[in-house]
């Protein structure tokens, strides 16, 4: 994966940095380590994405079937892969968050994110849901559910 210039997580990174400066030490600690993961795939420095990751990281998807993700992955090894080829698959990424959650050993964010698949150069537009677990401040789980972003009702055929 090389760096991608039109990939743009700043709104990502600073509402988790926000968040992480209100909240207390242990779901501070976690904000900050997925902040500084994001940070890295933005660089395309991959060693730094899985540097706080568990030998047994677990990664789930649920994605639109245009999307040439790995949908699943297990272990640093196939973690790193998954990582590499989603990310490497898409461009002009800029996702947002809505909405964060941090309690305990467990981060949501509710969020859209917009951006072009690289192999048909179609521009895609999801809501997303991911949730990140982590324990012994190590990255465990990631789950991610995304879906086509509903247009707006006045845009709905009939109406």
């Amino acid at each position: 994966m090389s760096v991608d210039d039109t990939r743009d997580f700043r709104s990502l990174t600073t509402g988790l940095q926000q968040r992480a400066d209100q909240s207390d030490t242990p779901v501070a600690a976690n904000l900050r380590s997925i902040q500084e993961q994001f940070d890295a795939i933005a660089a395309g420095d991959l060693a730094r994405v899985i540097a706080r990751a568990d030998a047994q990281v677990t990664l789930e998807m649920f994605v639109p079937p245009e999307l040439p993700f790995i949908l699943h992955a297990s272990g640093a090894d196939a973690f790193r892969e998954a990582v590499h080829q989603n990310f490497g698959a898409v461009t002009n990424q800029r996702p947002e968050i809505r909405e964060l959650f941090a309690e305990g050993n467990r981060v949501v964010l509710f969020g859209r994110e917009t951006g072009t698949i690289r192999a048909t150069g179609r521009d895609y537009d999801v809501e997303f849901v991911e949730r990140f677990t982590f324990r012994d401040d190590r990255l465990i789980a990631v789950h991610i559910i995304a879906a086509h972003r509903r247009p707006p009702a006045n845009d709905l055929p009939g109406d």
